[in-house]
C-alpha cells in the first residue's frame, strides 16, 4: 500500500484511494459497496512468462475473464502465477495488486473492455482499498497497451466469480 500511495505522488489527479467500510467477499459485493457495475472493477491477475519468468499484469474487468491464450499469442508461452510468486514479484498479495506501485517491472495488458466505462475502481495494495480512475488515467499511469485478452460470459458476470486470492 505505501508503493501504491508513494507512486499516487506523481499522479496526483487521482487522487487517494477509497477504504470499503466493510470486507467484500465478491466481486459483486465490492461493486454493491461502490455503488458500480462490476465491469468497472479493474482487477490485476498476475501471470508468469515461462520464456524468462517475468510477471505479467492483465488489468481485466471484474464481467470479464482473463483468456491466457490470447495473453500466449501477444507475450508468448504464460503460466499461473502462485500467490508467492505474485507476492514477491509485485509485492501484493494475489486479489490486491495495483496497476502502478510494483516491487518490480512488470509486463502489462489493459483488457480493451475497461474501455465501455466512464469511470474504473482498481485494488491497491489491499482488499478494502481502491482507487477510482478513468480508462485514459489508467492507460496513462500503467504505459500498457489496450488488448483484447479476455472471455466474455454470455449473461455477464457468472455467480461464483469471487475476488482472486
Amino acid at each position: 500500500m505505501q508503493r501504491v500511495q508513494q507512486a499516487l505522488r506523481a499522479w496526483p489527479q487521482l487522487g487517494p484511494p477509497r477504504w470499503l467500510g466493510q470486507p467484500a467477499r465478491s466481486l459483486r459485493q465490492t461493486a454493491a459497496l461502490l455503488g458500480v457495475a462490476p465491469g468497472q472493477l479493474a482487477r490485476g491477475q498476475v501471470l508468469r512468462r515461462l520464456a524468462d519468468d517475468a510477471p505479467v499484469l492483465v488489468m481485466a474487468a471484474g464481467d470479464r475473464q482473463v483468456d491466457r491464450a490470447k495473453v500466449c499469442r501477444l507475450l508468448g508461452e504464460v503460466g499461473r502465477a502462485d500467490a508467492r510468486f505474485v507476492r514477491e514479484r509485485t509485492g501484493f498479495a494475489t486479489g490486491a495488486v495495483a496497476p502502478l506501485g510494483h516491487r518490480e517491472p512488470v509486463l502489462c495488458l489493459l483488457d480493451e473492455s475497461l474501455q465501455r466505462f466512464d469511470a474504473l475502481w482498481a485494488w491497491c495494495g489491499h482488499a478494502r482499498a481502491l482507487l477510482a480512475l478513468s480508462p485514459a488515467q489508467l492507460h496513462h499511469c500503467t504505459d500498457a497497451p489496450w488488448a483484447d485478452v479476455v472471455r466474455t460470459f454470455p449473461r455477464g458476470l457468472p455467480s461464483h466469480a469471487a475476488i482472486p486470492g
